[in-house]
């Protein structure tokens, strides 16, 4: 790897002259320096057999990195990270950007052990940082890349061979992580963090990516026990097909990780079963090309909840942790001008079976949408989705709600389906009113229920409670209450309106908008007449045979 800058000192003596001329410092702090090959104190004095090859190529002898070299800086100019006392930095910059598997620094250090630590920067911001990276004394230290180079001395010029030994350049290996192993690398920065000696970095080198190119538009569709991966091929497509590696840990796996499953030449999809449900897995993809490997190419994904099973039921009771946008466990909240929140206040709303309930805020212009938990459904097959809900109050700071509900395959409004509206703004409750739609699953799958409600800014709160999904219809008692709910036609009106369920209905008292009630009608007929009445907003408290009531708004012409 070529380095464009960030050398501080030219610790190399060579060509013509005396060696303090053509050095700016020493490795050791104690005026010894390396000495290249074609170093000559005056044009008539004897070569030397030993030293630094003029052309700065230096061959690694690591038996592990077969045919690595580095190249020097040039001999005459800069061409060591000079770095003396602790917390000293530098930083050496590529002259071309590049990726890699592996990095590997060329350094020693003089006049004892350094320690020294690297961050290598990358072209999108990001880096990766090596600590503890101990460089061994220039003489006789363990791991080295070539040794016997010999040095020379800046006082009188005098050479030592170094018995063939020494001094010595030391290989140290940095493995970048799988993530990074794409990314261009900008720079390292290396910075003294230990020792007595003095840290001399003289050049990078690099196990490059290899020719074996890596898969792209790694995908993942996960359901609660497995996972379908597909990708595109690269270019020229690997010989040998594709490894696979997964965890829950983000660790990636190294180049020598054995993978987890694999899939032969021309495929490019695999399914991994036996997954865990609502958790979240890490993935790494590369190619195989026989004796070469791909790069790990790594994708995150989360497995879904897994579907219940019916009957099915909801309270909120079981919750220990209450606020908004808390739900239970595979619950989800849409939030549109305000959140969904559950809570045990008793305040403008209470819940139906103590003590906790969700409910929605006034002011809510943009529908929220609360989504259970998905269920198991068969194709055909009537299925029950039932709850009660309350305004708490009937007057004007009441009403305002209107509320679908709304199915889908997944928790989401995109695709969903209406099943029906169970409240209208004009519609205040004092008590919670069971609800309850059917649906028939057009094919075998799992299904998502939502509540989806707006309101405008009057009312308080509006309350969920006892939600529940069962195959078939609902018992008979329960369907009674649903049938309960009255309405008024037309509305607006002109000086009678038209009561639903008339036979169910014990009386009707109608109210102004101050909330004074004008007049109560016992028995009333089911067309009932409002001529006395002026232009104006009214509200219609429907009290019902079994003592339930409600307030409709009604608006006379």
């Amino acid at each position: 790897m070529q380095i464009q800058s960030g050398f501080t000192a030219d610790v190399i003596a060579n060509g013509i002259g005396a060696a303090n001329t053509t050095t700016t410092s020493d490795v050791d702090g104690v005026n010894y320096a390396f000495v290249a090959r074609n170093f000559q104190l005056n044009s008539s004095s004897t070569s030397i057999n030993f030293g630094i090859p003029v052309n700065g190529v230096i061959n690694s002898v690591v038996a592990a990195t077969p045919g690595l070299s580095y190249q020097l800086a040039s001999l005459d100019a800069n061409n060591s990270l000079r770095l003396a006392t602790i917390n000293d930095p530098g930083t050496l910059t590529l002259a071309i950007p590049s990726t890699a598997l592996k990095l590997y620094l060329l350094a020693t250090s003089g006049s004892g052990t350094s320690t020294i630590s690297a961050t290598v920067n990358f072209s999108d911001g990001s880096n990766q940082v090596f600590t503890g990276i101990d460089l061994p004394d220039w003489y006789n230290g363990a791991g080295y890349a070539i040794q016997g180079i010999g040095r020379i001395s800046l006082t009188d010029n005098a050479t030592d061979s170094g018995g063939g030994s020494n001094p010595r350049l030391y290989q140290k290996e940095l493995v970048l992580d799988a993530a990074n192993q794409s990314k261009s690398i900008q720079s390292i920065t290396i910075a003294k963090t230990g020792g007595t000696g003095i840290a001399n970095v003289f050049a990078v080198s690099s196990n490059f990516i290899p020719a074996c190119q890596s898969p792209t538009n790694i995908t993942a569709l996960p359901t609660s026990q497995s996972v379908q991966i597909s990708w595109s091929a690269p270019a020229s497509a690997p010989s040998d097909g594709y490894d696979y590696y997964y965890s829950t840990s983000s660790t990636p796996p190294t180049e020598t990780t054995s993978p987890i499953g694999s899939v032969g030449a021309g495929v490019t999809t695999a399914n991994i079963p036996g997954l865990s449900a609502s958790t979240t897995y890490y993935l790494w993809l590369r190619s195989n090309c026989g004796g070469i490997k791909g790069i790990w190419k790594p994708l995150t994904f989360a497995t879904p909840c897994a579907s219940f099973n019916l009957p099915w039921t909801e309270n909120f009771d079981s919750m220990t942790s209450l606020g908004s946008g808390i739900v239970p466990g595979c619950w989800q909240t849409v939030t549109g001008t305000k959140a969904w929140t559950s809570t045990s206040s008793t305040s403008y709303n209470t819940p139906k079976s103590a003590p906790n309930y969700m409910r929605i805020a006034y002011g809510n212009t943009n529908a929220s949408q609360l989504w259970t938990p998905g269920f198991n459904m068969t194709a055909g097959t009537v299925y029950t989705f039932a709850f009660n809900y309350n305004t708490g109050g009937t007057g004007t700071s009441y009403i305002g709600y209107t509320g679908n509900v709304r199915v889908n395959t997944q928790q989401t409004m995109t695709g969903a389906s209406d099943l029906g509206t169970f409240i209208t703004p004009d519609i205040g409750t004092t008590t919670y009113v069971p609800y309850s739609v059917t649906f028939t699953p057009p094919t075998t799958g799992v299904y998502y229920f939502a509540i989806d409600v707006s309101s405008n800014g009057s009312p308080w709160y509006l309350g969920i409670d006892d939600l529940k999904v069962v195959a078939g219809n609902l018992a008979t008692s329960e369907v009674k209450a649903k049938q309960n709910t009255v309405q008024i036609s037309p509305n607006p009106f002109t000086d009678t309106v038209m009561i639903s369920q008339i036979e169910k209905v014990k009386s009707v008292s109608v109210s102004d908008a101050s909330g004074r009630v004008l007049k109560t009608i016992e028995k009333p007929a089911e067309k009932l007449s409002l001529s006395d009445l002026s232009a104006g907003v009214y509200f219609l408290t429907v009290e019902m045979t079994d003592g339930t009531k409600q307030t409709i708004k009604g608006i006379k012409k």
